[in-house]
């Protein structure tokens, strides 16, 4: 039994888990929908296999399970390019006003940011898709994920050691400040006696 519009539901498969196993990293909870679509996919090909001597009712439930799996595979990447630009702006977020202690501690960062931007794009541009062009695009997504993955794990790696010296740097900086406004209130203090 072959159900040809099957054809390229492997490399769909294929991608799918991928994108799950990146998904994880992030957070299991984010893998429900995903795990949700391939489960209905599975009921769809039992079904098909069970009604095997109906070839048009068979092919309906294969037409069925191979749309789950498409929109398993549509929905990781969705998952994966909003979860990972979240977990990204997070981290940057809390290096606020302090990114050159970010390009210090870790080197590779412009790349990464621009690998961030990229992904960015490419979210905003998947607005815009039609549904006839929705598997050429996510298809051409699968670099700019796996680009975005990779720069989050490296950003997270770097996560605890940016905390750290962020917390250092806004300590230094009370400081200084502190010392400012002290000498600022002297030279106050000691104007004001003068004139006096």
């Amino acid at each position: 039994m072959r159900f040809e519009g099957a054809s390229g539901c492997e490399a769909l498969v294929s991608r799918t888990e991928r994108n799950i196993k990146r998904i994880e990293v992030v957070g299991r909870e984010f893998v429900v929908p995903v795990l949700n679509e391939w489960r209905y996919a599975t009921r769809h090909v039992l079904t098909a296999v069970a009604r095997d001597g109906d070839r048009e009712a068979s092919d309906a439930e294969w037409r069925k399970a191979v749309s789950h799996v498409k929109r398993a595979y549509f929905d990781s990447c969705d998952i994966l390019l909003t979860c990972n630009l979240a977990r990204a702006k997070e981290i940057l977020d809390e290096c606020a006003g302090y990114r050159s202690l970010v390009a210090q501690i870790v080197p590779e960062y412009p790349s990464l940011r621009a690998k961030i931007l990229a992904a960015q794009k490419a979210s905003l541009e998947n607005d815009a898709v039609t549904a006839d062009e929705k598997e050429a695009r996510f298809e051409s997504l699968d670099p700019v994920l796996a680009d975005l993955s990779d720069a989050v794990l490296k950003l997270s790696a770097s996560h605890d050691e940016l905390q750290e010296e962020v917390r250092k740097a806004v300590r230094r900086d009370r400081i200084a400040l502190w010392g400012l406004v002290a000498t600022v209130v002297g030279i106050a203090v000691g104007i004001v006696t003068a004139m006096v």
